[in-house]
C-alpha cells in the first residue's frame, strides 16, 4: 500500500521534474532511479515477495534515499543553485512511511524528521548557507511527517486488533478444551452407567456362579471402559456400511436379550459411524431398561429403518409399562438415551402406560 502511494507520486509529481536530472551527476540519477524502481517492484510484487526480501527492501530504500539526499549538493552542477532542489524529493512521503515498518514509533518519527531536514543540512555544510529553494522545500517536506504519524496510528490499531483476535482465539481454544473435557467426562459417566452398573445389577440377581452370558457382558464392559480410558485412542470418523452396522447392533442387543426380535428396512448403503455407534448404545440402554423393569415374561422387538436421510429405531416390549408423567426419568433415559440423540441432532420419544408395554423411538439424521 505504501509502495502504491509511491508509484502515484512518481506519476503525479516526479515525471514533471525529471528534466532536472540534466543538472545532476549520472551516478546520483542512477541511485534515484534505483529508489523509484524499488517502489515500483514493491507495488507490483510486494504481496508475493519473501518476508526476508521485504525486510531488506524496507531498510535499504530509506537508507539509499537518505544517502542521495545528503549527497545532492555534491552531485549538483547546475547554475540555479538558489532555486534547485533534488528531484527525488517528490517520493519522500512514501520512503519515510517505510520507517515505521522497521523502527519503533518514536525512532521512526525522529528518523523521518532527520531525513526531511537532510538536504538543508547538507547544503549548509557544502555551500555554507541554505539556498532559498531548499529552505522552502524543507518546510513542505516536514509536513510529510503527517504520513508517518497516520501510518503509526493505523499500525498501532492493527496490532491492538491482532492482540484482541489472538486473545479471542485463545479463549475459544480454552472453551473448546473445556467442552471436550466435559464431554469426555459425560461419556465416561454414560459408559459406566450403561456397561458397568448394568453388569453389576445383573450380577446381583444371580448366585455364586454367573452364567456365560453375564461373564461375556462383564468382559465386554471391561474392554469398552479400557478403550475409553486410553488417552491415545484414535478419533474415528467417516461412514460405515449399513449391514455391518446392523450386525454390530444385533450382536449388542442379543447380549442383553438373546430372545429379542430384530426387523430391519435398509434403504441406504452407508451411515455415519458416530450415528451408528451412538444409536446402538442408546438402543442397548433401552433394551437393558426393559430387561430390568418390564417383567420376566416380557418380550422385546426392535424395528430399524435406515434411509439416506435418517435413522429410526423403535424398541418395544409388552411388559408392565409405567406412567411417564408420574415417574421421573432416570440417568439412563435422560443421558444414555435422550442425551445421545440430542447430540446427534435427533430425538428420543418414550411412550408407555401401566400394563400396556413401553416403546422407545429414536430418530436422527444419517
Amino acid at each position: 500500500m505504501i509502495a502504491i502511494g509511491g508509484v502515484i507520486l512518481l506519476l503525479d509529481q516526479t515525471v514533471f521534474v525529471y528534466s532536472d536530472t540534466a543538472e545532476v551527476a549520472t551516478w546520483w540519477n542512477f541511485g534515484g532511479l534505483v529508489v523509484c524502481g524499488c517502489l515500483v517492484i514493491l507495488a507490483c510484487f510486494g504481496r508475493m515477495l519473501a518476508p526476508s526480501v521485504l525486510w531488506i527492501a524496507w531498510r535499504v530504500v530509506p537508507a539509499l534515499f537518505w544517502a542521495l539526499q545528503a549527497s545532492w549538493c555534491v552531485a549538483y552542477f547546475g547554475t540555479e543553485r538558489t532555486t534547485a532542489v533534488p528531484w527525488l524529493w517528490t517520493v519522500e512521503p512514501a520512503v519515510i512511511t517505510l520507517l515505521p515498518l522497521v523502527l519503533r514509533p518514536a525512532y521512526a518519527v525522529v528518523a523521518a524528521l532527520f531525513v526531511s531536514a537532510t538536504p538543508a543540512l547538507s547544503s549548509f555544510v557544502v555551500f555554507g548557507a541554505i539556498p532559498h529553494g531548499i529552505a522552502h522545500s524543507t518546510f513542505d517536506a516536514l509536513g510529510n511527517l503527517v504520513y508517518v504519524v497516520v501510518f503509526i496510528g493505523l499500525s498501532t490499531q492493527l496490532e491492538r486488533l491482532s492482540r484482541a483476535e489472538s486473545e479471542v482465539r485463545r479463549q475459544r481454544r480454552r472453551a473448546f478444551d473445556a467442552a471436550a473435557t466435559s464431554e469426555k467426562r459425560a461419556e465416561m459417566t454414560r459408559l459406566v452407567h450403561d456397561e458397568i452398573l448394568s453388569t453389576l445389577s445383573a450380577a446381583l440377581l444371580v448366585g455364586d456362579s454367573p452364567p456365560p452370558v453375564l461373564r461375556e457382558q462383564a468382559h465386554q464392559a471391561k474392554c469398552i471402559l479400557d478403550e475409553a480410558l486410553a488417552d491415545d485412542r484414535p478419533v474415528i470418523a467417516g461412514r460405515i456400511d449399513t449391514h455391518e452396522a446392523m450386525g454390530r447392533l444385533s450382536r449388542a442387543l442379543k447380549r442383553a436379550d438373546p430372545e429379542i426380535a430384530i426387523a430391519t428396512r435398509i434403504e441406504a448403503d452407508t451411515v455415519a459411524l458416530d450415528v451408528a455407534e451412538e444409536t446402538a448404545r442408546a438402543a442397548l440402554e433401552a433394551v437393558r431398561n426393559s430387561v430390568r423393569h418390564a417383567g420376566p415374561s416380557a418380550r422385546r422387538e426392535v424395528l430399524v429403518a435406515i434411509s439416506d436421510a435418517r435413522v429410526r429405531m423403535a424398541i418395544r416390549d409388552d411388559g408392565c409399562g409405567f406412567d411417564p408423567d408420574r415417574q421421573a426419568a432416570g440417568f439412563g433415559l435422560t443421558e444414555s438415551i435422550a442425551g445421545r440423540m440430542n447430540r446427534l441432532g435427533g430425538t428420543a420419544t418414550i411412550r408407555s402406560a401401566p400394563n400396556a408395554g413401553t416403546e422407545v423411538v429414536l430418530r436422527c439424521p444419517t
